[in-house]
């Protein structure tokens, strides 16, 4: 896995770390390209909202089993409990987003986009925070 210094400098030093630092540093870079995308071109057609989505969708699927991983490691007994609250909370958090994008009844496109370029920034200072607090352990 290639490490950027200008990114990882931010994290925590320490090799396995740094990457891991700027692996979701690059998604969270793209999802947030992709929620740009969706909020300028989205609207022009199915055809550019479905291509300007897809590089979120697929960061999300990428992000998933490295973090459920790292949650999981995390929790040395009762992984059963980790693994439901890992489940429970993207259910939340999806329907919150259903719920959000609603909110802005105007455009439900650019409501999706924004919503995207939010959480890529908060994942982002997340991570952030988590990795300089040296809360993960690896």
């Amino acid at each position: 896995m290639r490490t950027n210094t200008r990114r990882s400098s931010r994290c925590i030093t320490g090799g396995k770390h740094r990457q891991y630092c700027s692996f979701y540093f690059d998604l969270n870079a793209v999802a947030q390209s992709a929620g740009l995308l969706v909020c300028l071109f989205g609207s022009l057609g199915p055809l550019f909202f479905a291509i300007a989505l897809f590089p979120a969708s697929l960061m999300g699927s990428s992000v998933r089993p490295p973090g459920a991983f790292l949650m999981l490691d995390q929790q040395k007994e009762d992984t059963g409990s980790a693994s439901a609250l890992i489940n429970c909370s993207s259910l939340v958090f999806g329907s919150a987003g259903m719920i959000l994008v609603f909110l802005d009844g105007s455009s439900l496109v650019f409501s999706l986009g924004a919503i995207n370029v939010a959480v890529g920034v908060g994942c982002l200072l997340g991570w952030t925070l988590i990795g300089r607090r040296g809360l993960v352990r690896f």
